[in-house]
């Protein structure tokens, strides 16, 4: 390659590149998806390594020669007057790098890397140019200064999560760039029309408040509280000083109703203190909001976070439960004033979620599973378990039950255990709660990481029995299946021996979730030789029932009646894996009945929330006091996302990137389609992906188009081209006729009809909000859905 020309390794003509900005975007458009990656990098002397992947190639060229990307041709030798440096900076900012025009989101050529997945992080950082253009609109002074530099200091830590010191390490060279500035500026500039001294008094002014916000975690946090209104923890000291727990006040945050309990853990890997440190999270959730926010991570907030060992201490666990209970009751009894509404709003407890053991601990009930009355909804032992529930039913648990049972307990005071009961609850005094009814069943525990595992398990010993495959095959399967676009952020690590000898199934909720539905699509040519597939596809039928939005009343004696068959199957085929949480899968119905929907009380979402606090506590590295650490850091996370709206609710769609394209570039056929809508010379861009609030849609997408006939039989369509026409964003696909539906792998058989369609998006995601995986069965097109599907 020479200096001036750069040419493509991969192609069979090699084509010519006036610059290597250019080179990356073909190889990135021309070459990332195809298996034959291969190429060596000579940009280097030095280099030379070869990648077979694209993203590995990526990473490379970011981290050895981004600045072959970043670079663009500016003079970069200094002028010999204040005009000519003045000129400079204006060509310099006037540079497309720097614009803020919609060129550089039009134009492919100023995206590196446009079809690159974000997350929630990223999503949320597209919406702080707002932030900079009010800032420039407003009359600037030191305080605005300040408080916009206080701003990016909170960006650095909370979304990037940088360090402190790498925080005040920025700070310092900033400054020092200010000071190498005023010594050029006095340098060049012979005569001017402004004061030198005046110049360097404003930059002497700008590095005093760098400094003075940054040198120091009190300037910060005192910043903070001026600027974004930063609420920090409040300490409870339990029994001895060094005994602490960190809460939240609930009035501070506005946020109340759903709680959930349940425990992270964090590894120190060095030191004399060489151990796990596991913490008690309490969370909360506001009930009533809409759906697509709700699943945020960002609604979640944290209410209470200590040591689990500390609960162990019946002292310590009552000073803790008393103060988190008075803040709950006050928030039910006094309610919150909201200045802007000139009204008082009053919260309502509803439910608690958590895991089996956090919800029957908190509950007061045995945290044994192995022996004794172990369900907190009905009086069930565990010998009793074996017994099919067509032949005996187990009275449920009332309240009035409930407190005869505690007060026998407390009256004997002797520790013992009587029908599952231990103590008194935890919550006794909370307003709204009873351990009898407000603590549904959790799905993510009981179905996700419980049931599903073990039917996979349960197929994939059989396959070995029957001998069709070995378990190095089942390994290779499991590991080669080419998953799809949305499927593949929860791809399940590889099934192997050990697994399956120990009864186990690696992997997060959603990756067991995402193996156990695809499982008939990835063995689809032993799937029929199996004698235990009618527990799957039962099971599989509960599962599309039980995580419906929304889901009808009418449903819920089928519901009951498959739950109950699919225990006596179980009893009857595997009699040794019959787990408490095999019962608790027949629990369902009376809960649906009691507290909605039981996907509005899972702790998959809060799971997510565990990753954040995980991930601060390896980026800090502080485990002298992580506590504090973790509850600090949250909150300043939250009062920057206050500050930059991020809990607003909007159906706007974000483009991601998009280019223009000619009216004579568009096939015939979607030309026909919108003639009627658009002139010829109206601009058009063509978007490769865009963001329905925080979902992402992609060319080559399936979406649900509308629900058929009395059966409600999903109709669906596939998107091909995402159009930006007068900024509307107008959607094209083609749709697809579904043909039937094949229970063995329990999906639905469609084909292409070849009739291309304008759909609304917030309408198909009405009816399902996820976009939708193809996959290829022997030549036959399958869609795989989790959920029976119903209209509103």
């Amino acid at each position: 390659m020479s200096p001036q020309h750069y040419f493509c390794l991969l192609c069979i003509s090699s084509s010519v590149f006036q610059n290597y900005r250019t080179l990356f975007t073909h190889i990135r458009n021309e070459h990332r998806e195809k298996s034959t990656f291969n190429i060596r990098c000579e940009l280097d002397v030095s280099c030379g390594s070869r990648y077979s992947s694209f993203d590995s190639y990526r990473r490379h060229i970011y981290r050895c020669h981004r600045f072959l990307i970043d670079s663009f041709d500016n003079n970069d030798t200094p002028s010999p007057n204040t005009y000519d440096i003045v000129d400079d900076l204006e060509n310099l900012f006037s540079h497309p790098t720097f614009s803020d025009e919609s060129y550089a989101v039009n134009d492919p050529e100023s995206c590196i890397y446009p079809d690159e997945e974000l997350d929630d992080t990223d999503r949320e950082l597209l919406n702080f140019d707002s932030t900079a253009v009010a800032i420039a609109n407003e009359r600037v002074n030191f305080g605005k200064l300040a408080q916009f530099y206080t701003r990016f200091l909170l960006e650095l830590r909370e979304y990037h999560l940088l360090p402190q010191s790498v925080v005040q390490s920025i700070s310092s060279k900033i400054c020092s760039s200010f000071d190498i500035i005023i010594i050029l500026v006095k340098t060049k500039a012979s005569s001017s029309f402004i004061s030198i001294i005046d110049m360097e008094a404003v930059f002497t002014h700008v590095s005093f408040i760098i400094n003075s916000v940054s040198k120091s975690e009190y300037n910060f946090l005192k910043q903070c509280k001026n600027y974004f209104d930063y609420q920090p923890p409040t300490e409870i000291k339990l029994t001895t000083n060094e005994e602490l727990a960190y809460y939240i006040p609930l009035k501070q945050s506005l946020f109340c109703v759903l709680q959930m309990a349940n425990g992270i853990g964090i590894t120190n890997p060095i030191g004399a203190k060489k151990d796990s440190h596991e913490f008690t999270c309490f969370y909360y959730l506001l009930d009533d909001l809409p759906d697509i926010v709700r699943s945020q991570v960002n609604s979640i907030g944290l209410h209470c976070i200590c040591y689990t060992k500390h609960l162990n201490n019946d002292n310590n666990r009552s000073i803790l439960m008393n103060i988190l209970v008075e803040d709950l009751n006050k928030v039910q009894t006094e309610g919150i004033t909201i200045p802007c509404l000139s009204s008082r709003i009053y919260f309502v407890f509803s439910t608690l979620s958590g895991d089996n053991l956090a919800s029957n601990e908190v509950a007061g009930f045995q945290k044994s599973f192995s022996s004794g009355s172990f369900c907190r909804h009905c009086f069930v032992t565990y010998e009793q378990r074996h017994i099919p529930l067509t032949d005996i039913s187990f009275l449920p648990r009332t309240r009035i039950k409930h407190d005869m049972i505690v007060n026998k307990v407390i009256a004997n005071n002797d520790g013992q255990i009587i029908q599952g009961v231990k103590n008194e609850s935890w919550l006794k005094d909370l307003i709204g709660f009873h351990a009898t009814e407000s603590l549904p069943p959790d799905m993510m525990h009981d179905i996700a990481e419980g049931v599903c595992p073990l039917i996979i398990n349960a197929l994939l010993n059989e396959v070995i029995q029957q001998r069709l495959l070995t378990y190095s095959n089942i390994e290779q399967r499991t590991s080669c299946f080419i998953y799809g676009f949305y499927d593949s952020s929860n791809k399940p690590p590889p099934v192997k021996r050990q697994q399956l000898t120990h009864s186990t199934i690696a992997g997060t909720a959603s990756q067991k979730r995402c193996l156990f539905r695809l499982f008939p699509i990835i063995f689809h040519d032993i799937i029929d030789d199996l004698t235990l597939l009618p527990l799957y596809t039962i099971l599989r039928e509960i599962i599309s029932y039980i995580y419906a939005n929304p889901l009808r009343k009418s449903w819920l004696p089928y519901l009951d009646g498959l739950c109950k068959q699919f225990h006596c199957l179980m009893i009857e085929h595997l009699p040794a894996r019959v787990t408490p949480k095999v019962h608790f899968l027949t629990e369902y119905t009376r809960s649906i009945e009691m507290h909605g929907l039981p996907i509005l009380n899972s702790c998959m979402r809060f799971e997510a929330k565990h990753l954040y606090f995980k991930q601060i506590a390896i980026r800090t590295f502080n485990f002298k006091n992580p506590l504090l650490t973790l509850t600090k850091r949250h909150q300043l996370r939250y009062c920057m996302l206050n500050n930059s709206n991020s809990f607003c609710y909007s159906s706007s769609i974000t483009v991601r990137s998009s280019k223009s394209i000619k009216w004579s570039k568009l096939s015939i056929p979607v030309r026909r389609l919108l003639i009627n809508f658009i002139n010829e010379t109206d601009l058009i861009y063509e978007c490769t992906s865009i963001y329905y609030h925080h979902m992402n849609v992609r060319t080559g997408s399936i979406v649900v188009h509308h629900l058929a006939h009395a059966e409600e039989i999903p109709i669906f369509c596939q998107i091909h081209h995402l159009l930006n026409i007068q900024e509307k964003t107008t959607t094209i696909a083609e749709m697809l006729n579904t043909i039937s539906f094949d229970e063995n792998l329990w999906s639905y058989e469609v084909e292409f009809s070849g009739t291309l369609v304008t759909i609304d998006i917030e309408h198909c995601f009405d009816i399902h909000p996820h976009c939708l995986d193809l996959y290829d069965v022997e030549h036959v097109h399958y869609i795989n859905l989790l959920t029976r599907l119903t209209k509103q």
